[in-house]
């Protein structure tokens, strides 16, 4: 295993899933490629966005203070996953559809693997649901790795 997919949230079932990726790096030498999916229709309460405000009369947009809040999370986990004994080769925000962006982002960057949380819907739940694992599952031919 060469290049490892980790793809995060924020949620608990992210950080556990950092943690296994870090574990598979650190004992096979892979290095971990991070990507945090903000979904297309996205929306946030005014009070979520205070820490993006706008300064110096600079105009951002909605869209641009998500990816800054992405990038942000982005760099948490970089930081989790290189004191697991990971290595982190690149990380990267995408706006999209989770799943459809998830795959097209293992299938991109040529990964060995896929590793990410789930929140344990079981495949009834997941349907019902819509779970992002289990559709990534069936969008990319590439080893999906999830922990609960």
């Amino acid at each position: 295993m060469d290049r490892i997919l980790l793809a995060v949230d924020g949620s608990e079932h992210s950080e556990r899933a950092a943690k296994v990726a870090a574990e598979f790096s650190a004992c096979t030498g892979a290095t971990i490629d991070i990507v945090h999916i903000i979904p297309e229709r996205t929306t946030v309460t005014v009070g979520a966005l205070h820490p993006y405000g706008e300064i110096e009369d600079v105009y951002v947009t909605q869209r641009e203070r998500l990816v800054a809040g992405g990038n942000e999370l982005l760099a948490r986990f970089a930081g989790l996953v290189e004191r697991a004994g990971g290595t982190v080769k690149e990380t990267e925000v995408v706006v999209g559809s989770p799943a459809h962006a998830i795959a097209a982002a293992a299938d991109r960057t040529d990964v060995d693997a896929v590793v990410m949380g789930r929140r344990g819907l079981g495949d009834v739940g997941g349907l019902l649901m819509g779970s992002v694992s289990h559709k990534v599952g069936h969008l990319t031919g590439k080893t999906l790795i999830t922990t609960e």
